[in-house]
């Protein structure tokens, strides 16, 4: 369930919020409609991947193939990456995604445009949802470990708190003009508004050598935002008062002399042992 961090009560982070969610609908409605599957939201995978199982034979005309539940397999696993990558670089700097992002974004431009420059297709286009799916679990990460602190990639619980919030509005006269239910309205909307978009663009490239290209915008907008959500998230960290980490110096200093002194004194006292 989406609860807000304290941090996120800004529009700027609210925007960002929308951004995050906007692209994550423009990419899973495209990869919905090419490939049946979500490179964002893993219960719909998980559920394709059973629906897969079932309806879809393990053999072709005698021989196995790649299946579809492994690519979806290989999908999650792909997110799982991402979220563990920004969790990783993250700890190390917090800048540390600015120097993540430009290099998956060169590996799923450099892999479309290649795709696009040649007259025949250099691996099957369902693949480029694989790094992309890496990119989309470090937005994950981003949007409940950063300065966020709710999921902007699912619209469920976002409008299970609505309801909650109308309800709070006709029984006990709350306030709907909150930050919270902003941020819900807004992560609802632009996930819809993402999708129609995909879909959109979908319909009008289908069957054009531009098909090649349709994950290259989402992908530089996504690392942008995540370069943009890395700024914030070091801006929002509290900043060290000089004047009090000094006074605490020139307290603990003491301190610290005193403890040393003290060890050095009671090592020094010898027990002289008691006759009968």
């Amino acid at each position: 369930m989406p609860c807000l961090s304290a941090a996120a009560t800004s529009p700027r982070k609210i925007a960002l919020a929308g951004c995050f969610a906007f692209t994550a609908g423009y990419a899973d409605v495209v990869c919905l409609i090419r490939y049946k599957c979500f490179v964002s939201m893993m219960s719909g995978n998980l559920l394709e991947m059973g629906r897969s199982l079932i309806d879809e034979p393990l053999l072709q005309d005698g021989h196995l193939y790649f299946h579809h539940a492994a690519f979806i397999l290989g999908l999650i696993i792909c997110r799982m990456i991402g979220l563990f990558l920004r969790h990783k670089v993250q700890r190390c700097s917090l800048l540390g995604t600015v120097f993540v992002a430009p290099f998956l974004v060169l590996v799923v431009v450099g892999g479309e445009v290649a795709d696009y420059c040649t007259p025949y297709s250099l691996y099957s286009s369902q693949f480029g949802a694989w790094p992309l799916a890496v990119v989309f679990g470090m937005q994950a990460d981003a949007s409940m470990k950063g300065v966020l602190g709710v999921p902007t990639m699912m619209a469920t619980g976002h409008i299970q708190n609505l309801t909650y919030a109308l309800m709070a509005k006709f029984e006990e006269n709350r306030p709907l003009k909150t930050v919270k239910v902003g941020l819900h309205i807004t992560v609802i909307i632009c996930l819809c508004a993402g999708a129609i978009t995909g879909a959109t663009v979908n319909k009008y490239i289908a069957g054009t050598k531009f098909i090649d290209l349709q994950f290259t915008p989402v992908i530089v907008v996504l690392a942008s935002l995540l370069v943009i959500e890395s700024a914030l998230e070091v801006g929002s960290k509290p900043q060290p008062n000089p004047v009090v980490a000094a006074t605490t110096d020139s307290i603990r200093e003491p301190l610290a002399s005193l403890s040393l002194q003290d060890q050095d004194e009671s090592r020094s006292v010898h027990v002289t042992p008691q006759g009968p």
